[in-house]
Order: C-alpha cells, then structure tokens, then sequence
C-alpha cells in the first residue's frame, strides 16, 4: 500500500466522506480513497486536522514527522496490536533452525544483489577506465557471495562483506 507524503509547505492534510484531502491555500489539491493510503509522511511545515489525525490512529495508520530537510522529528503511532497467538507463533518460527537459515539466505542474497547492480551502475557511470574494472571486479565478487549464500548450509557459512 502507498506512503502518502506531504511536501507542499502550508498544506494541510484532512479527511472527509472516506478520503484524505490535501488542501493549499483552501484549495483541495489532492484526495484520495483513505483506505489505500499505509503510512502518512509529513514534510516541514505541514498540518494534519484533529479528524485525519482521529482516522489515521483508528486505522492503524502510521504518522511520520520531517523536518523541511528531511531530518526525522518522530512519529505519531497508533496502539500496537496485542495479538498474542501471533506473536507465540513469530517466536515459534524463529525458534526453527530451518526457517532461520532459509530468511537469512533471503535477506543476504536481496542485500548482495543490491550491492551487485550498485557495482554495475558505478561502472556504467565511472569516467576512468580503472574505475570501471574496480566496479566490475566488485560486482564479480558480490556476484560470487551472492551464490555462495545460496548454498550456505548453516548461518555461519553465509559471506559477510
């Protein structure tokens, strides 16, 4: 589900009839269904009515406050759930060595391949030629660990760079 992100400076954000509404100047500049929006991020000098605020808390919905230069100020969090059967069932999981290793090969082998085409795109981009053989030698070599990873058969056997 998207982030709705608040960025125009003075804008305020409400809501109305099932949608949120970004208003600028009392001039409504965006709005959308509020049951598609998952996060809300607002940007400097934003408001947020007492009603948006109402729903995005009953809904779950997560509040994140920036400063005009992106710096984090904190975030409005609605209660979290107290599901316990789900969360004797996380602890369960992670409790399986099978299940360990299997999430930890995902998370390694999604972060090498990020590394991987990082590589790429620093050689595409590199002017020097011996910059672009360094690129394609890293990329080699997180390619290497990226299939090392997957053949990992416990945790201590997956490549750290």
């Amino acid at each position: 589900m998207p982030t709705l992100c608040l960025t125009h400076q003075g804008s305020q954000l409400g809501f109305a009839a099932g949608r949120l509404t970004v208003r600028l100047h009392r001039k409504e500049i965006f709005s959308a269904p509020a049951e598609l929006v998952d996060h809300v991020v607002a940007v400097g000098g934003v408001q947020i009515t007492a009603r948006a605020l109402a729903f995005l808390l009953d809904n779950g919905i997560e509040t994140s406050f920036l400063t005009l230069h992106g710096r984090y100020r904190g975030r409005l969090q609605p209660p979290l759930s107290k599901n316990v059967v789900l969360r004797k069932a996380q602890f369960a999981r992670a409790d399986d060595p099978d299940f360990r290793l299997a999430f930890a090969r995902a998370i390694v082998a999604a972060k090498l391949t990020s590394q991987y085409h990082a590589c790429l795109r620093w050689g595409r981009q590199a002017a020097a030629s011996h910059a672009r053989d360094a690129a394609r030698s890293s990329a080699e070599s997180v390619a290497h660990a990226r299939s090392q990873s997957a053949r990992a058969a416990d945790l201590h056997q997956l490549p750290v760079m």
